[in-house]
């Protein structure tokens, strides 16, 4: 890591590329944006180090997880406040996945279950999205080809996740890999 990202990897050192492209590593103060310039990264709120954002969504929103005493908290710089992350509203926990899709929708994940935010429809928070997914653990997340959030699942499922217009969750199988992953 160069002196250009203003500061060392911490925490899990974990490095993500945000779909836009951008390249973030945990406990930098500045990214790398394509076309080589380098930005400051929004403030955290009482985080040990400075956390990367996993992904964007489609509204401008920075999304993050954090390290925090019970777990990860959700961050969220939002497009009208982009120089300081915000706890999401959502309860700090197991939370070790987080992806966005082209619908507007944010995932996260992890050993307790599955949780869907649609920013449109802030009022409505977090959503319970086990329905099909329930004990159900993902081992990785990303974007299908369809722009959705894709996971691979530790029963060696591939899925692709969408909701309905009422809310339900929708999984559709892409593939299955020989065993457990």
């Amino acid at each position: 890591v160069t002196a250009r990202f203003a500061g060392r990897p911490q925490g899990r050192q974990l490095v993500h590329r945000t779909g836009s492209g951008d390249l973030w590593i945990e406990g930098c103060a500045t990214h790398l944006v394509p076309g080589g310039r380098f930005l400051a990264n929004p403030t955290a709120p009482s985080t040990a180090w400075p956390p990367a954002a996993r992904d964007a969504d489609i509204y401008g929103n920075l999304w993050a997880l954090a390290a925090d005493p019970r777990g990860a908290q959700v961050l969220v710089a939002p497009a009208s406040a982009p120089h300081e992350w915000q706890v999401s509203g959502l309860a700090a926990g197991a939370w070790t996945w987080l992806g966005c899709d082209c619908v507007g929708n944010v995932w996260v994940a992890g050993p307790t279950g599955w949780r869907r935010f649609c920013p449109r429809h802030a009022g409505i928070g977090w959503v319970v999205a086990d329905g099909p997914l329930a004990g159900r653990k993902p081992t990785a997340i990303g974007r299908s080809p369809a722009d959705l959030v894709m996971a691979a699942l530790s029963d060696g499922d591939l899925v692709e996740l969408d909701a309905t217009a009422d809310g339900q969750t929708l999984v559709r199988t892409l593939g299955r890999t020989p065993g457990p992953v």
